[in-house]
């Protein structure tokens, strides 16, 4: 979980960067200014901002923070959703469903363990009985 979050945060760090000079340059198009720019401040204007942005972009909606990027500041940001989505997605939550996984199956064995002492102690009072 430690690691997700510093990925997270790592994430958070460089789209904040990348946004926030595109954010601060002169954009000479009103129309630009008024919409797009508060689009991306909306989503990408603080680190926690981003952060948010990013933890969605991991478990939930992807497309919309993504399309405001690739819109309106370059197409390259398809590219790094992408990797960051497979990368994060599938490495890093397999690896913690994994460990929910093991648990679980220690659990299930020690049941299952206390299953066959309980029913030895059954055999061996029924044979006390005989």
């Amino acid at each position: 979980l430690c690691v997700l979050v510093v990925i997270q945060c790592i994430g958070a760090i460089f789209v904040t960067n990348m946004v926030r000079s595109f954010l601060e340059t002169d954009h000479h198009d009103p129309a630009l200014v008024e919409g797009t720019l508060d689009l991306l401040f909306q989503y990408y204007g603080t680190f926690t901002r981003t952060m948010l942005t990013m933890f969605e972009v991991l478990l939930a909606n992807w497309i919309t923070p993504c399309r405001v990027l690739v819109e309106n500041v370059s197409e390259l940001w398809s590219l790094a959703f992408i990797i960051y989505r497979c990368v994060v997605g599938f490495a890093v939550l397999n690896v913690v469903n994994a460990v929910f996984i093991q648990s679980t199956m220690k659990v299930a064995q020690q049941d299952q363990e206390l299953m066959i002492l309980a029913k030895q102690k059954d055999r061996r009072s029924y044979e006390k009985k005989l």
